[in-house]
């Protein structure tokens, strides 16, 4: 496992950019401020500048002491076998001999982490938090030697890389089919990572977060054009440019969200190697169904279309797509 932790962090170090500790991602369960996610390698730096000490690896995970809230414990952190990424955090505390000690430390974590987290509820004798990006789950136990403990268990739902969510999609999206697609392909791939799967997009460069920030284009007629992403602080995508220069030629799409993160409208336009726009297009998404998941399967689209040369048309496109989702 130790050869795969290595490898995958050499996969992606070159895409890796921003601050030594890092940043705190919006669209991530954390464990103390560090998102679980990304290569286990990463993850492990910085547990180890926040005081924790390795003592041990696992074929799934890494093993960790240190102090939680004040607190020394055991941490296990839990890596997908199939990718060496990190999904999941267990911190275990105790023993604790006594039923009020055990009490009074189940109390005292809930109240921190209802601080970090926000409310818990009470289900089958365990307190839960679940969200978008994960669930945390607080309750006591038995140990393998009969004595009771605390644990606190962090399992990560978002993927690493964002390249689904950034286009508005939710959940562990595999594949998206479209009827009568408009600004996008009709059949779009993700890995069980979050990339989207497209042989074109190619030297792709993503933040610490797994944001994609820059990439190259590969176009027919042999050249490259330079794609950049511009994202707001709740780290939704919200431009995206690409840049041909042999061409002289920019494409400049922009895109709002409603409350619930889905796009509701976007704008395309192109400009001329003068910095001349001479096409816009407007497109307004009127979402009718949604899956389980929270995405769209049914949508009417209205379309405001501009050029120079021939003036401003509308249209209208009923769209359905269906999405499959990774196990």
């Amino acid at each position: 496992m130790k050869k795969r932790y290595i490898f995958t962090l050499l996969l992606v170090a070159i895409c890796m950019t921003g601050g030594a500790e890092g940043r705190k991602d919006s669209r991530s369960i954390d464990f103390l401020g560090i998102p679980l996610e990304g290569p286990a390698d990463s993850v492990a730096s910085r547990l180890e500048r926040q005081g924790f000490a390795a003592w041990g690896t696992s074929d799934d995970g890494l093993h960790f002491r240190g102090n939680y809230y004040g607190i020394r414990a055991k941490l296990f952190v839990g890596t997908d076998p199939q990718t060496g990424m990190v999904n999941s955090a267990s911190v275990t505390l105790g023993p604790y001999s006594a039923k009020s000690n055990l009490e009074r430390n189940l109390n005292y974590f809930l109240l921190r982490l209802q601080r970090d987290y926000g409310s818990f509820t009470l289900r089958n004798g365990a307190y839960y938090n679940i969200d978008a990006n994960g669930i945390i789950k607080l309750s006591d136990a038995v140990s393998d030697t009969g004595t009771q403990e605390v644990k606190v268990f962090y399992y990560s739902t978002s993927t690493f890389y964002k390249d689904a969510l950034s286009r508005g999609l939710k959940g562990h999206v595999m594949e998206v089919v479209t009827d009568n697609p408009v600004a996008e392909d009709p059949i779009e791939h993700y890995d069980r990572e979050g990339r989207l799967v497209n042989k074109e997009l190619t030297d792709r460069q993503y933040d610490d977060c797994g944001y994609l920030r820059r990439a190259l284009m590969s176009e027919k007629d042999g050249g490259q054009s330079t794609l950049d992403y511009t994202y707001d602080t709740d780290d939704r995508l919200v431009k995206r440019t690409l840049t041909n220069e042999a061409a002289g030629i920019r494409y400049v799409n922009e895109y709002t969200y409603d409350d619930d993160e889905n796009i509701v409208s976007q704008s395309q336009k192109v400009f001329d190697k003068s910095g001349q726009c001479v096409m816009t297009i407007n497109l307004q998404n009127d979402f009718q169904e949604f899956d389980d998941n929270g995405n769209w399967t049914r949508n009417t689209l209205k379309l405001l279309y501009w050029d120079k040369d021939s003036g401003t048309q509308q249209n209208t496109a009923e769209q359905r797509r269906t999405i499959s989702y990774w196990e």
